[in-house]
């Protein structure tokens, strides 16, 4: 008995390795074999072909499993030439061609398995997927139809069925899948759910409200169904609507923040404000409801335009969530959020404090401070909770850029340089906030007279935005200052202005890049433009005043350089210029 199995394993092993060594590219067998044999006449099968065709088959689903699949689409096109008909050699090859994203031949195949077994759902699975990575949802669509058609039990592929009518925007026929859905498995929450999201895309209203409706009654104890059909009604301004069925549902469900919530905003926007009130109250002086509740509630206020009387009445709700919830930091932090919606920084700022004392984990809070502080030039301050801060966050950019900048205003270069250096390398695939590194880099790198450094800096802030006001002010004046490529810094200053005529201090840089340029009478010109528009700078007065001396009216220039003293922000120089009556540089 053995012999007979050796030889056939032998011949096996032969004619395979002779057949796989005249294959020039297994995956690129295609369809042209297949199109030859239909050419032939039907080879007759006997009963050794088709062991033999087994057996290959066999070793390619061995190596399919090993993920060889160059080897077993091999075996599987041996054992398809031994049987044309082999509907699962089919079905195999067709897979492997899909996992190789070859779906031209995986169609061929995968339609081939399924002409031949009509009964196999698995490979009506397979066609259905490639037509789908095809982009053909129409014809995966028919498969899916067919599927259903022929086999029992297989109503489960309407849910595919239905999202590819989605998908083809053809929604009727998405609807009539659901139903039939509904019809086998009954009502469905996710089924209901999608109904109304393809109603609502249809305009068609009344019928959103009919599916609500429909998940309402069949499950009565479940009052996040009432809620969601609630939301819709409010979204469309049916507030008469949205009334009915929530006081009736409260009725049973007296307690629920969610359905209180919501007949507070209905009374709210049917303008039966105290009444709103009066349920909200309910809800912010239950002990049993929830912090999240509470801060969701708040929060639905937030971006709307409200009355004094409505903000002071928000207010009171954030004062309340930290009476009863005094130990936790999101507590403080919604009150911080209430503060900072009305545009109260400095009462923001001390409850986020309060929370951060609680849990310094909340990078919100810490952002809002710190913006809070460097825009009113608090920079100690900034310094002290940047820096602390970064302890928690150490990845995050953005704080670096706070105390880089607090730094920089105090004139601390080298704190600054480090602050901006370690936010710039966790900003490489942020272009724009690298770009602001970039320009506050160069500004701290100007202090230290590392030149070299500050200009590569500004010049790559510029790269990525040609117009940024800031690094165009200040490269051109510190240029000029340095009296360093004085065409680059007019071109710069110049810009300046044509994009915001009338801001002093860029009127001022370019008078002052002129002035360096030896353009004196226009110089003038510039900065008594910028006089107009800032008549409290001691620094525009004294560039003033050395113009007006480069064209030889001492006692004018004397006149605003005393003004520029009375003003401070000027150079150390400027008693003396007044003194001696001579301009120093």
């Amino acid at each position: 008995m053995r012999k007979p199995f050796i030889k056939i394993i032998l011949f096996l092993i032969i004619t395979t390795t002779l057949w796989m060594m005249g294959s020039a590219d297994v995956l690129a067998q295609k369809s042209k074999k297949r199109k030859k044999k239909k050419e032939k006449e039907e080879v007759v099968l006997t009963e050794k072909t088709l062991r033999l065709s087994e057996q290959f088959f066999t070793e390619g689903e061995k190596h399919f499993i090993l993920e060889d699949l160059a080897r077993s689409l091999a075996f599987f096109e041996k054992s398809l030439e031994l049987n044309p008909d082999n509907a699962a050699a089919h079905y195999k090859i067709a897979e492997i061609y899909s996992l190789n994203s070859d779906f031209d031949n995986a169609l061929l195949h995968a339609s081939d398995a399924v002409r031949l077994q009509r009964k196999n759902k698995y490979y009506y699975l397979l066609l259905a997927e490639i037509y789908t990575k095809r982009s053909e949802y129409a014809k995966a669509t028919e498969v899916y139809e067919q599927l259903m058609n022929e086999i029992d039990g297989s109503e489960q592929y309407l849910f595919e069925t239905a999202a590819l009518y989605i998908y083809q925007e053809k929604y009727e026929e998405a609807l009539s899948c659901y139903d039939k859905i509904e019809e086998k498995y009954g009502i469905n929450e996710q089924v209901i759910y999608q109904k109304q999201s393809i109603l609502i895309k249809t305009g068609d209203l009344d019928a959103v409200i009919e599916e609500g409706k429909k998940l309402i009654e069949a499950y009565p104890g479940e009052p996040q169904y009432v809620a969601n059909l609630a939301s819709k009604l409010i979204a469309n301004d049916l507030y008469d609507e949205a009334l009915v069925l929530l006081e009736k549902t409260i009725e049973i469900f007296p307690d629920n923040p969610v359905l209180l919530n919501q007949l507070a905003e209905v009374y709210r926007k049917s303008g039966r404000t105290d009444e709103a009130k009066e349920i909200i109250k309910l809800i912010f002086d239950n002990p049993k409801y929830s912090l999240q509740r509470k801060m969701q509630v708040v929060a639905s206020y937030f971006g709307k335009e409200l009355s004094a009387e409505d903000k002071e009445y928000v207010i009171s709700l954030a004062k309340k969530i930290v009476e009863f919830h005094p130990d936790e930091p999101d507590a403080y932090a919604i009150f911080g959020d209430v503060y900072r919606n009305f545009n109260l920084l400095e009462e923001a700022k001390n409850e986020y404090l309060k929370s951060l004392e609680l849990n310094p984990s909340n990078l919100i809070a810490w952002q809002s401070i710190l913006d809070y502080e460097l825009r009113n030039n608090e920079f100690d301050s900034v310094i002290v909770h940047s820096e602390k801060a970064v302890t928690y966050f150490p990845n995050q950019a953005i704080l670096y850029f706070y105390g880089g900048t607090a730094y920089l205003s105090k004139n601390e270069y080298k704190k600054s340089v480090q602050f901006l250096e370690q936010g710039k390398k966790m900003s490489s695939t942020n272009l724009q906030l690298l770009s602001i590194f970039n320009g506050q880099l160069g500004d701290a790198y100007n202090g230290l007279e590392e030149y070299k450094k500050s200009d590569e800096a500004y010049e790559e802030a510029l790269d990525f935005d040609p117009n940024n006001d800031h690094v165009l002010n200040n490269y051109s004046y510190f240029l000029s200052l340095r009296k360093d490529k004085l065409e680059l810094a007019e071109k710069m200053a110049s810009k300046l202005i044509e994009n915001d005529p009338e801001n002093p201090t860029y009127l001022d840089t370019y008078a002052w890049v002129l002035y360096q340029n030896e353009k004196i009478e226009e110089a003038k010109k510039y900065i008594e433009i910028a006089i107009v528009q800032d008549e409290v700078s001691g620094t525009i007065f004294e560039h003033y005043g050395d113009i007006l001396f480069k064209l030889g009216e001492i006692d004018a220039a004397v006149i605003q350089w005393e003004k520029a003293k009375e003003l401070n922000d000027t150079t150390d120089l400027i008693d003396k210029k007044i003194a001696d009556r001579i301009l120093y540089e």
